[in-house]
């Protein structure tokens, strides 16, 4: 009872926060020599140098809000131009590199999920669809192991209606890894229920045990809470909040679905460790801010009061700043 009243008094105190808006003071617009000889040098990018200058310019005030550090905008451009990863052009791969550093993605986890999305063994899109997909999916959350394994589920399950290649089992194996749900409970909830609405339901629901998600009137609900308040379009609705997040020991922050990737399992079994869930309940809530339209910094609360009702649909578009407690970039 002392742990669920502590994580209700955390929960209020985020909650509080909600209604506190940030500003960023203006950062100063001076062109870092670092980024400027990066774009330009010959062996690396190979920019004009009144590109480079342009560039390094316009983004260096957005990628210092963000924590983007040059290693890691070297590493994402490096998986994105390299003819043996993604091959992209140059303009494109520098275009992309600064969109996703703005997202905080990590290069290698967008590398694995743009080659599932395309491999003709996996879900077989287009590399134009692929190159599209992965970002976004990377940036929800899912694993790419998920991916695949809800794809192949839906396309071999024939109860479920679908068929081999049908393209209605990829936006559906895309959102339930990108809602953190597990394939192993959901195909567990199936073999026991041979019905897939009960199955989703059971086994997304036991896959999302001690996660939280922000609603819309900047409230911390558990997966159970927006089912019985959602009822069927709870998923959707679950999706669509953003989750929360919280900061470990190296300064980053984390939501429960990354803390469980790093922290379950056999080996962390074996080493007596403790698991997950005691570590995201034993850390302090992280005050998440991202970058408006207008430039500034905002909580999420800050952007509730700019944008309204839109506030999350805006939310998730803005370049993710540096949380109020964070010390560094998640994957800078």
């Amino acid at each position: 009872m002392e742990e669920a009243s502590d994580a209700a008094s955390e929960a209020a105190v985020h909650e509080a926060k909600f209604d506190s808006e940030f500003a960023a003071s203006p950062a100063q617009r001076e062109t870092p020599p670092e980024l400027e000889q990066w774009l330009a040098d010959s062996w690396q990018v190979g920019l004009n140098a009144s590109e480079a200058h342009r560039l390094a310019l316009r983004e260096f005030d957005s990628l210092q809000k963000c924590g983007a550090t040059l290693p890691y905008l070297k590493k994402l451009y490096a998986v994105l131009s390299s003819r043996f990863k993604m091959g992209l052009s140059t303009n494109d791969a520098v275009a992309k590199t600064f969109v996703y550093a703005k997202k905080q993605l990590d290069p290698d986890e967008v590398y694995g999920m743009y080659s599932t999305l395309k491999s003709s063994s996996r879900l077989a899109m287009s590399r134009e669809e692929a190159l599209a997909r992965a970002p976004e999916c990377v940036e929800m959350g899912a694993s790419e192991r998920e991916v695949w394994l809800f794809y192949e589920f839906f396309d071999f399950v024939a109860d479920t209606g679908l068929r081999l290649n049908s393209p209605s089992s990829r936006p559906k194996a895309m959102q339930l890894a990108s809602a953190a749900c597990e394939f192993a409970k959901v195909k567990e909830a199936w073999d026991a229920t041979r019905n897939m609405t009960m199955a989703i339901d059971e086994g997304c629901l036991g896959s999302l045990d001690g996660q939280l998600r922000i609603t819309e009137e900047g409230k911390l609900h558990t997966a159970a809470q927006f089912h019985d308040f959602f009822g069927s379009s709870w998923l959707d609705e679950w999706i669509k909040s953003p989750p929360a997040q919280k900061v470990a020991d190296d300064g980053k922050a984390y939501t429960a679905s990354q803390v469980k990737r790093l922290y379950s399992g056999w080996l962390r079994d074996l080493w007596g460790g403790p698991n997950w869930l005691s570590r995201w309940n034993a850390a302090g809530f992280a005050t998440q801010k991202r970058i408006a339209e207008d430039g500034q910094v905002y909580s999420m609360g800050g952007f509730a009061g700019h944008y309204g009702a839109s506030w999350r649909q805006k939310w998730a578009e803005a370049a993710v700043a540096l949380c109020e407690e964070c010390k560094a970039a998640t994957h800078s």
